[in-house]
């Protein structure tokens, strides 16, 4: 599920987190994310290493933390989906060219996380959004999910369900960040469009 931290509310807190947001970003696109020292983030940040604390354990957990904030905004504003879309158009369309096109607009990010893999912080915060996404799907709409013998699906085959589809997807923009152009939206979202169960996709 997902494990974004509250918002910011006071507006000091607001500057703070702009500033931090905005330094780790900056620090993420020109090296490696095992190389950043908090030190050096709060030298930048013109903040206190005991403000960064406050805010998480390490650089990369900070990182971590404000990609998973903007993820978590694209997957609450595509939470109600119909079970159909009435063509055959799949109903994740939008959803996915929304999460692919912020990927790619991260794209130094996720690949200087990579060592070969994606750091484990970052790639748990793509797959516990989409647990979250497909989650809420499930819930919305219960008849999707696939019968085995007229009996409908126990709790623990709707887990694996949601797991499997998120970490496969979480997997894909791996391979895509890797290997594929992370500018191609359209060809990393027909891959994966084509590799998940059909009965997700909410064709018509």
């Amino acid at each position: 599920m997902s494990h974004c931290y509250a918002w910011p509310v006071d507006p000091r807190e607001k500057t703070t987190y702009a500033t931090l947001r905005r330094v780790i970003f900056e620090m993420a696109s020109e090296q490696p994310v095992a190389s950043i020292k908090y030190v050096d983030v709060a030298v930048r940040a013109k903040v206190s290493r005991n403000t960064l604390y406050r805010w998480s354990r390490g650089p990369v957990e900070l990182l971590a933390r404000m990609l998973d904030d903007d993820l978590d905004r694209i997957v609450q504003k595509n939470t109600h989906l119909p079970a159909s879309s009435g063509d055959q158009t799949t109903v994740f369309d939008q959803p996915t060219r929304e999460l692919l096109g912020y990927v790619a607009s991260r794209a130094t990010i996720y690949r200087n996380a990579m060592n070969p893999r994606l750091d484990s912080r970052l790639r748990d915060g793509l797959i516990s959004q989409m647990e979250t996404f497909l989650c809420d799907r499930l819930t919305l709409h219960p008849e999707i999910a696939p019968h085995a013998q007229n009996e409908p699906p126990s709790e623990f085959a709707l887990a694996v369900f949601v797991s499997y589809a998120a970490s496969g997807a979480a997997g894909a923009i791996e391979t895509w960040l890797s290997r594929g152009d992370p500018y191609d939206i359209g060809a990393a979202a027909e891959a994966i469009f084509a590799s998940a169960a059909p009965w997700w996709l909410g064709r018509g």
